[in-house]
């Protein structure tokens, strides 16, 4: 796929596939972005937005990063965005697919620190 963020080249990207499996996807690249953002300390706004604009046709990522704008600008705490990042992954619609993703992103998780320990 290009660079270019179009509807066109989007459809060409999940066209032909599993719409369960671009979800998942989705929500593999949302729990581990997770991860990282709840490990700064300090965040960059200029990079905030250009994520932003990146992702702008994910719907998944799209609702976290409204979460993260709240909690870069300091109106939500560390513990409210976590909770509230949490409670809309587990929404009901989202079940199957968070645990799927969360094994998913666990084995990468051990397989990324296997391959260091190993350095």
């Amino acid at each position: 796929m290009s660079n270019n963020l179009t509807i066109e080249n989007i459809k060409k990207e999940v066209d032909g596939r599993n719409i369960v499996d671009v979800k998942l996807k989705d929500m593999v690249e949302l729990l581990n972005k997770f991860r990282e953002d709840l490990k700064r300390n300090i965040f960059s706004e200029e990079k905030t937005l250009d994520e932003c604009n990146s992702v702008v046709f994910n719907p998944l990522m799209e609702e976290y990063m409204g979460y993260r704008k709240a909690y870069i600008r300091q109106a939500i705490t560390k513990e409210e965005f976590e909770n509230m990042v949490l409670s809309f992954i587990r929404q009901e619609q989202f079940v199957d697919i968070y645990e799927k993703a969360l094994v998913i992103s666990n084995n990468e998780l051990s397989n990324t620190e296997s391959e260091e320990i190993s350095k």
